[in-house]
């Protein structure tokens, strides 16, 4: 069986077409997370933004949404063997049909994108991994959903930068935070950011993954000690 363990949660990912990854975890533990309230992971494969989530927050309450009928049983089974089940809950939805009367003080996401080079051997991880929606619809949905104070933030390349930035100022966000990711020195990545509804003071950052010798950064190590359960 497939499964990946952190300090206090396990992910079982045996069915799902995403594996845990570096951009999951990246985004969880760069995100700036609310204590209370409602958190909206979209597109939540096998959970793990979710339960670094709960795991982060003391009170909020997480709705998880997953298209895909295999990702978002492993999902749920994640949840349920979780210490914060009671918090998490999975929604088996398409996110642009997807309705609620919440409004959600964040919203996370690490949403499919095709990646130059990358050739999924089968359907599902062909569709997991690649774009299938117009990003404009995708902001302004999510836009519908969040609080007017509220936070967006995802991870996506950086060859996707101008594109993204476009559909996301065409519907009415704002950058607060932009962090470059540095794979290796001098390589960049991706890009995480956070985004508001209201004009809003601008943070740039850097941050690096692996150094020169291909260790894991000072960085990465010092992010992610919350959640990786074994030495890096």
């Amino acid at each position: 069986m497939s499964v990946f363990r952190f300090k206090q949660f396990t992910i079982i990912q045996e069915k799902s077409a995403l594996k845990v990854g570096t951009d999951a975890v990246l985004l969880g533990a760069m995100v700036s997370p609310v204590q209370e309230g409602h958190i909206l992971d979209v597109g939540s494969g096998t959970g793990v933004l979710s339960l670094m989530m709960a795991q982060r927050s003391q009170k909020a309450l997480i709705d998880a949404i997953e298209l895909d009928q295999f990702a978002a049983e492993e999902s749920l089974s994640n949840f349920k063997n979780s210490a914060w089940s009671d918090r998490l809950k999975l929604h088996h939805a398409d996110f642009f049909k997807w309705t609620s009367d919440k409004e959600y003080d964040l919203i996370v996401s690490n949403p499919p994108f095709y990646l130059d080079g990358l050739k999924p051997e089968d359907e599902r991880s062909a569709i997991s991994k690649h774009a299938g929606f117009g990003f404009a619809d995708f902001f302004r949905k999510c836009a519908g959903f969040l609080r007017p104070e509220g936070i967006l933030w995802m991870i996506y390349p950086s060859n996707t930068d101008k594109e993204i930035t476009r559909c996301f100022e065409a519907s009415g966000f704002h950058l607060s935070k932009k962090i470059s990711v540095y794979g290796k020195p001098g390589r960049l990545n991706r890009f995480v950011v956070a985004l508001s509804k209201s004009p809003c003071p601008f943070i740039a950052e850097d941050f690096l993954v692996r150094d020169e010798t291909n260790a894991y950064s000072n960085q990465y190590k010092e992010l992610t000690s919350g959640f990786h359960d074994r030495e890096l």
